[in-house]
């Protein structure tokens, strides 16, 4: 009987830490898989920040003029102009450059354009340039009338417009 108890007590503690040890492998284990689940939402909240960064990096330089767009910018404010029915003569164009913009390799473009036409015409070309889609910065502005036109036997004063304005723009290459 003595035997058969020590055989048997033997078999159950054997049984005993085996099962033990199975028990911690698999908490273990259980453990690696629940850090490998969290890396993987880890690196997938990373992979959508990335994500989502770039999209606010191309919104946000999407109010500079690109680099070498100094030109293009120039056509489309002439067009601003013509859209608004007005003449038009840019007077300077000057690079400045900004101890806050160098960080991003940016600099301000310096516009100083000359306008003339009719009130209207004028605050109208005034909100298209306020509301274009780059971070225009109006520095001054100085309209006065400089004559009157009779047409039809109707009045319709003329009116110039003298506007410097600063755009940011990523430097040439």
């Amino acid at each position: 009987m003595l035997i058969a108890t020590l055989f048997f007590g033997g078999i159950f503690f054997s049984m005993f830490f085996f099962m033990k040890g199975k028990i911690s492998e698999t908490v273990s284990k259980e453990d690696e898989i629940k850090t490998e689940i969290e890396k993987g939402e880890s690196l997938s909240f990373m992979q959508k920040s990335v994500e989502e960064n770039q999209v606010n990096e191309d919104k946000v330089t999407g109010y500079f003029i690109p680099s070498n767009g100094t030109a293009s910018f120039i056509k489309v404010l002439e067009n601003i102009v013509a859209s608004s029915s007005l003449k038009s003569q840019v007077n300077s164009i000057n690079y400045e450059p900004s101890s806050d913009l160098s960080a991003i390799n940016a600099e301000f473009l310096d516009v100083k354009i000359s306008v003339a036409g009719t009130w209207s015409n004028l605050n109208f070309f005034l909100k298209l340039l306020e509301n274009y889609p780059l971070k225009i910065n109006i520095r001054s502005a100085s309209l006065k009338q400089f004559t009157t036109y009779t047409v039809g036997g109707k009045q319709i004063p003329q009116w110039s417009g003298d506007i410097d304005f600063t755009v940011v723009k990523f430097k040439d290459n």
